[in-house]
Order: C-alpha cells, then structure tokens, then sequence
C-alpha cells in the first residue's frame, strides 16, 4: 500500500499520457519521440519538416506546456514528482 498523497506508477503513466495528448500541435509528439523514444532533435526536426532551432525552441515550448498541464492534473502532489529547478 502506498502512504498517502503518493500515486502508484501506473497513476502516473496515466497523467503523463492525458497530459501529452492534451498539448498543442506536434508538442506531444515531439516529447514522445524525445523522452520515449530517444530521437536526436534533428530527426525529430526531419519529421517535422522543420530546422533544428526551430525544433530546439519548440521543444522548450513543449517542456513548459507539458508541464503545466503535469502540474495541473497532479494537483497539490505535483512538487514531489517535478525537483524545484524544473518547477519554477
């Protein structure tokens, strides 16, 4: 049994995919094909049919996007799953 406030690992798969489905344009893509399936930025760019700045930037856009949208699923939890760096 898990101590209370702490979600099991498939709670959070689970947000970590709504939150991802939920972004804006090719943000949940780009992240996956990043963080899931490890592609370099310049064939994620070659996906995209666009630069690599201009994926660079698009990526940072995606962090902070799925990021907020993380931090509003997982409510008042969200401080222990994110270090502070990341969070502000």
């Amino acid at each position: 049994m898990l101590p209370e406030g702490q979600r099991s690992r498939e709670d959070l798969l689970h947000l970590v995919t709504v939150a991802l489905d939920r972004l804006p344009g090719s943000y949940g893509d780009a992240l996956e094909w990043k963080y899931i399936e490890g592609l370099s930025v310049a064939e994620i760019s070659t996906r995209l049919g666009q630069s690599v700045l201009a994926t660079q930037s698009m990526l940072a856009r995606a962090r902070t996007a799925f990021r907020e949208a993380f931090r509003v699923m997982a409510g008042p939890e969200f401080e222990q799953y994110v270090p502070p760096s990341a969070s502000t």
